[in-house]
């Protein structure tokens, strides 16, 4: 993000060139870039000097065509300016639901030599006290955030990112 004197600067840069430009596709090209860290702050900026300007040439009370043709000028600079926005909100929001996604890790068990998982030979010996938060621990592997301590092994050419844990707690 920006200091807000900068901001300031760049919002008033933006403002003036926008000022100029009488042709809509200009003036959507024209915007600043949704990529921008400072995107929102900068477009609510243009848009709000944009409605101050509309505003006060509403409070001229005239029939001037003129004064007419520069307000409905403004009224469609405001509207691309709320279309950008929302156009980007909708971008972002379609992103975040798409990283919010269910993620689902594949887990691989080790096996014996006859090819039973020991997984299975370690539920065997455990108490059935226990197997809810051992079914809980399995689907937070699978499913959630790993909170445990993970370090990073080499990539394996076909499997693409895999982790090797170190340490697994059971909470």
């Amino acid at each position: 993000m920006l200091d807000k004197d900068k901001l300031e600067g760049l919002r008033n840069q933006y403002y003036q060139g926008l000022c100029d430009l009488q042709n809509e596709e200009d003036f959507v090209s024209y915007l600043p870039s949704p990529n921008y860290p400072s995107f929102f702050s900068l477009m609510s900026g243009l848009l709000q000097q944009f409605m101050e300007d509309r505003d006060s040439l509403f409070e001229l009370h005239t029939d001037d065509i003129e004064v007419l043709n520069e307000i409905d000028l403004l009224n469609r600079k405001i509207t691309l300016c709320e279309g950008k926005i929302k156009e980007v909100e909708m971008k972002n929001s379609v992103l975040n639901i798409e990283d919010s996604k269910e993620v689902k890790r594949h887990l691989i068990f080790a096996t014996t030599v006859s090819g039973i998982p020991f997984i299975q030979r370690d539920l065997k010996n455990t108490p059935e006290e226990y197997y809810d938060r051992f079914i809980d621990s399995l689907n937070q592997l699978e499913f959630g955030e790993l909170n445990t301590n993970i370090e990073k092994s080499k990539q394996l050419i076909a499997l693409g990112d895999v982790s090797e844990i170190k340490r697994l707690v059971f909470a």
